[in-house]
């Protein structure tokens, strides 16, 4: 989340992306400067000015680390200025990356419709349609009952071996075994969508997150676009401490340093923030567009950040600098549309429900961090519901997979005849039977 050789080995393919883990130019708002960009391609499109479009669709793709969906859209651009032989290495590297292709090979797509009858694109096409073969290597641990709960985050508790996860419906945390019997452990104070979770074993504490996520019917408009961090007592669920976050933040992440000290990301705006004392200060430069569910490398100085938009940031907590893992056509792994990370001796897993199929993955990095070195795909699948997080319990990695994300609109509604099922908690061990208790 490679690339037939029947489909050429493409020069531009392998010089694009060949860049990993370097550190790039800095972006000190790099949300803005996206924003930007997008505003200059619907000019140039009002304008009917291909050329321009293409020029701003590089610099997206190189703004954004060549994530499959910028590549496929330097592809659309080369199209549009029939430049056959670049928007063939664009789709090529679409294709390398493991990328469906409902969208570019239909008849009536009208960016890539005259390149239909040349055998490089039907090549393409066919790797393209390969690419959407389910895969699943992941066995069901349990489901949760509910099915209108819309589950966000989990974690292991380890004392009581059950799993704490988050309700975005519901507003609260609720406890669960492996038996599938579950309890509230508590509610949101607000009460407001509940959004990240991270167990502190060492001191006893729970911390979550709560997010009047803009535009959900179930909190009120006046309390839209706030967020706060929530400390719990794990023996008991009493709420020990409300952090409000900072004005217009929708703090959905969190991981906790070695210190145990909070460190929650906006998805929304792009800032990392963490705790200190009673506050949350900010901590990031400005490189992150949409900063998802965060991981501690093993060193405790550096920060894994799966960045929706821009793939994966190594965030150095010392200063602040950011280097970027790219994609991988070797690896056959896109980086981008990641909403969870999580380590694991030298594994990193990830939860994918940005890219087409959506995927949960296993990669390994080089020692420094600077490019992807192996990807297992875990769990593939067009209908895989929106995978969310994750937590790595004895090796064994358990991630939310059908949270139903997809069967809500934007107003926090379940859409029109959507079908509506149980979450399903699954765990990856590859130990036969190790995901039992």
């Amino acid at each position: 989340m490679l690339m037939k050789q029947s489909i050429g080995a493409w020069c531009i393919a392998v010089l694009f992306l060949a860049r990993a883990g370097q550190p790039w130019d800095n972006h000190p708002n790099a949300q803005a400067e996206l924003n930007n960009l997008l505003k200059q391609d619907e000019t140039a499109r009002k304008a009917g000015d291909n050329n321009q479009r293409l020029k701003v669709a590089l610099q997206i793709k190189d703004l954004l680390n060549d994530a499959s969906d910028a590549v496929l859209l330097a592809a659309g651009a080369y199209s549009a200025v029939k430049d056959t032989a670049h928007a063939f290495a664009m789709l090529s590297a679409y294709a390398g990356l493991g990328q469906a292709g409902d969208n570019v090979c239909t008849g009536n797509n009208k960016k890539f419709q005259w390149l239909g009858n040349n055998a490089t694109f039907t090549a393409i096409c066919a790797q393209l349609q390969e690419n959407k073969n389910p895969v699943s290597l992941a066995k069901a641990a349990f489901s949760i009952p509910d099915s209108a709960v819309l589950p966000e985050d989990i974690d292991y508790d380890k004392s009581s071996k059950t799993f704490l996860f988050t309700s975005v419906l519901k507003k609260k945390i609720f406890r669960i075994g492996w038996d599938g019997r579950y309890s509230v452990f508590a509610a949101s104070p607000d009460p407001w969508p509940m959004m990240a979770i991270k167990i502190d074993p060492r001191r006893q504490l729970v911390w979550a997150t709560e997010v009047a996520l803009h535009g959900f019917k179930i909190v009120p408009a006046s309390e839209w676009d706030r967020s706060a961090l929530l400390c719990y007592d794990l023996r008991n669920g009493k709420l020990i401490k409300r952090i409000e976050g900072p004005p217009g933040t929708a703090l959905g992440d969190m991981v906790l340093d070695g210190n145990g000290r909070p460190i929650v990301s906006d998805g929304t705006n792009g800032g990392i923030y963490r705790l200190e004392r009673d506050s949350l200060g900010r901590i990031d430069k400005g490189d992150f567009i949409s900063p998802q569910t965060m991981a501690l490398a093993a060193d405790q100085r550096h920060l894994i950040v799966p960045d929706y938009a821009r793939g994966i940031g190594i965030f150095d907590l010392t200063d602040s600098s950011v280097k970027w893992i790219r994609n991988s056509i070797a690896a056959k792994c896109p980086v981008n549309g990641i909403d969870g990370i999580y380590t694991n001796g030298e594994n990193l897993f990830l939860t994918q429900n940005g890219v087409s199929p959506e995927q949960v993955k296993a990669i390994r990095l080089d020692k420094g961090m600077n490019k992807i070195i192996g990807s297992t795909v875990i769990e593939k699948d067009t209908a895989l519901g929106d995978p969310t997080h994750g937590v790595v319990v004895d090796g064994n990695f358990y991630y939310i997979a059908n949270s139903g994300w997809n069967t809500v609109d934007d107003s926090g509604q379940f859409r029109e005849g959507a079908i509506q099922s149980k979450a399903r908690v699954m765990c990856y061990s590859r130990t036969v039977g190790a995901h039992e208790k």
